[in-house]
């Protein structure tokens, strides 16, 4: 994969993390932001003592968080020693303020269906109330996310293979590029090879 056309590297956001020595291979590798799930019907999900076991020493700590509300979501936070709290569609604006910005990566989903400008409508109403973006995207949908225009830094994820991530790069230029699945032996069992051989590939 050469990506030599990428002028930044792009950081790493590790997702899915259950086990502490998949997670100290993820940070030796050189990610910088470690995710936790804690959507409970979710075969990746984590409670929040066992993730406060999971070292990460000065890498950022993130919780994904799709059913929970503010209140829960901040109780969360400060059991497991989280830095941000990724959030989608449930979650307000509002609810985002009483965490604090600060703290938000507002999760964005494109299906084949979404357009443009309902997309662009969602990250300008969220721009002041989020870090970052994080863009979960369908491998077909690539080109179509060229023309977004985010007002904070952003993380893309691709639902398709690897090889997806190549175009990807290419086009959008994230400054983030998030691995989960991808890098999985089963649901919230990582490989840490193929956690290697995708930094390796981003450069």
């Amino acid at each position: 994969m050469n990506l030599q056309h990428i002028t930044k590297r792009p950081f790493i956001k590790v997702t899915g993390q259950t086990n502490a020595g998949l997670a100290d291979c993820a940070m030796a590798f050189g990610a910088r932001m470690l995710c936790f799930i804690f959507d409970r019907l979710n075969p990746r999900a984590i409670s929040p003592e066992r993730a406060s076991d999971i070292p990460s020493h000065n890498i950022q700590r993130v919780g994904i968080f799709h059913e929970s509300n503010a209140d829960e979501v901040m109780q969360i936070m400060q059991q497991a020693r989280l830095d941000f709290a990724q959030v989608a569609d449930k979650f307000s604006t509002t609810d985002a303020e009483r965490v604090g910005a600060q703290h938000i990566i507002r999760e964005l989903r494109m299906a084949r269906e979404t357009s443009i400008s309902y997309m662009q409508m969602q990250i300008d109403e969220w721009s002041e109330h989020c870090s970052f973006f994080l863009l979960v995207i369908d491998g077909n949908d690539i080109k179509q996310a060229t023309a977004l225009h985010f007002k904070k830094p952003w993380i893309l994820c691709i639902d398709k293979a690897s090889a997806s991530m190549t175009e990807a790069l290419r086009n959008c230029r994230p400054d983030g590029v998030e691995l989960a699945d991808s890098v999985e032996e089963a649901p919230g069992i990582q490989n840490a090879g193929k956690i290697l051989q995708a930094i390796v590939e981003l450069g």
